[in-house]
C-alpha cells in the first residue's frame, strides 16, 4: 500500500520515477532507510540484491528475513541473495576462506577495495547482467533484458551514511 500523501522530501526522489531501479541492499541502517524512503515516495525498484560474502552475522540474516516480509507486504520483489561462486579447484568458497587460505586480511585493511569488488559488486552485477560461463554462469535478470530492449540504463541505488563523520573521512 502506497502512502496517499508522500512526505515533503519525497519530491527529491522524483527523478527516479519511471527509471529501472536496482537496489544494492547492504542490510544496514542506511540501506534499510533508503528502502523505506523509496516506499514512502511511491517509488518501487525492479530488483533488490544483497551480496553475501559468507561471513554474515546471524542478526543480519534475521534482518533479511524480516525485510523480505515487509517487502512482500508492500508488493515489492524479494531480496535476491548474490554470492561469489569460486572454481571447484579453489580451496575456499567465501571471503573468510580466502583470507585464511592466503594468510591475509581483506584488502580494505590495506586501503584497497578489491574484496568489495570481488565479493559484492561483481556477484551483484552478474546476478543482473548474467554470466556466460564459469561457476557464476546464469541468464540475465529480466530487468537487464528490459534495459537492453528499451535502451534504458539501470540506476543502482546504494544506501550509505553521509553524515558529518563520513564527510570528514572523505
Amino acid at each position: 500500500m502506497i502512502v496517499a500523501r508522500p512526505p515533503a522530501w519525497a519530491h527529491r526522489l522524483r527523478s527516479l520515477e519511471g527509471r529501472l531501479l536496482a537496489v544494492c541492499f547492504g542490510a544496514g541502517v542506511d540501506s534499510t532507510a533508503m528502502l523505506i524512503a523509496l516506499y514512502l515516495a511511491g517509488i518501487r525498484p525492479q530488483i533488490i540484491t544483497f551480496a553475501d560474502v559468507g561471513g554474515e552475522k546471524p542478526e543480519t540474516l534475521v534482518h533479511l528475513a524480516r525485510m523480505n516480509a515487509v517487502l512482500a507486504s508492500w508488493g515489492w520483489p524479494p531480496i535476491d541473495i548474490c554470492r561469489k561462486v569460486t572454481l571447484a579447484s579453489t580451496s575456499y568458497d567465501d571471503l573468510y576462506g580466502n583470507c585464511i587460505a592466503n594468510e591475509t586480511l581483506p584488502s580494505l585493511a590495506f586501503g584497497k577495495k578489491t574484496c568489495s569488488q570481488k565479493y559484492k559488486q561483481t556477484p551483484q552485477d552478474q546476478f543482473i547482467k548474467g554470466a556466460r560461463s564459469g561457476p557464476n554462469a546464469r541468464l540475465p535478470h529480466p530487468v537487464w533484458e528490459e534495459a537492453q530492449r528499451t535502451g534504458q540504463r539501470i540506476v543502482k541505488l546504494i544506501g550509505y551514511d553521509c553524515g558529518r563523520a563520513d564527510m570528514r573521512r572523505s
